[in-house]
Order: C-alpha cells, then sequence, then structure tokens
C-alpha cells in the first residue's frame, strides 16, 4: 500500500511539473513572442507599406517551418541512433534462434527501428 501510495505521489509530482512547465512556456515564451511580432508589424505596416510586415510574418513563418523539419529530422537521427541497437540485438537474437531451432525470428524487430527512422 504504501508503495502504491508513493509511486502515485511520484506520478502526481512529475504530471504537476509537466503542466507548470508547459504554463511557463505558453506565458513567458509564446505570448511575449506572439505581441511584439504583432506590435512590430503594426509599427512596420504603419511607417512603411503593408507588404514590409507581410514579409516579416512570411519570413517568421519560413522560419519557424524550418525549425519544425529540422527537429524531426533530428529526432529521426536520435531514434536512428537507438534503431541500430535494437537491429543488433535482433540480428543476434535471428542468428541465434536460427541456428538452435532452425528458425528464422525476429524480422519484425529489423524492420520497425528501419521503419521509424525513414518516416
Amino acid at each position: 500500500m504504501v508503495r502504491r501510495a508513493g509511486a502515485l505521489s511520484r506520478m502526481l509530482e512529475r504530471g504537476t511539473r509537466s503542466i507548470s512547465m508547459i504554463f511557463r512556456a505558453i506565458i513567458f515564451t509564446f505570448v511575449p513572442t506572439a505581441v511584439e511580432l504583432a506590435l512590430v508589424c503594426a509599427v512596420l505596416a504603419r511607417s512603411f507599406h503593408p507588404r514590409v510586415s507581410l514579409a516579416v510574418l512570411a519570413t517568421f513563418g519560413a522560419y519557424a517551418a524550418w525549425t519544425v523539419a529540422l527537429t524531426k529530422v533530428r529526432r529521426a537521427a536520435e531514434l536512428g541512433g537507438s534503431g541500430v541497437g535494437v537491429l543488433l540485438g535482433s540480428a543476434v537474437g535471428h542468428l541465434t534462434l536460427g541456428q538452435t531451432y532452425g528458425q528464422p525470428a525476429g524480422g519484425a524487430s529489423f524492420r520497425r527501428p528501419l521503419q521509424v527512422a525513414c518516416v
């Protein structure tokens, strides 16, 4: 009973920290960035031409898209690194089972890391 209460307490603490981190990211990062971008675009549209503010918005959007795409590539590379260990373990298991029992095994565990890394 004490173990379960301790596990529940840890889970609640992690959840609280996660929600707090997300809240802080939204309040102290995203909202100020959006306000600043809106103010800069308003000043540029008023001082120059509205096309200038559209260029700034397009540049910001391109930067955000580039960041998201690069993050996906980096995560795929990180998964690929851990996938190598899975592939090696799967290959050893495949060879061992094939030699011991005369049956191939582990084909699915070969394909999964490759599919994840190639996505």
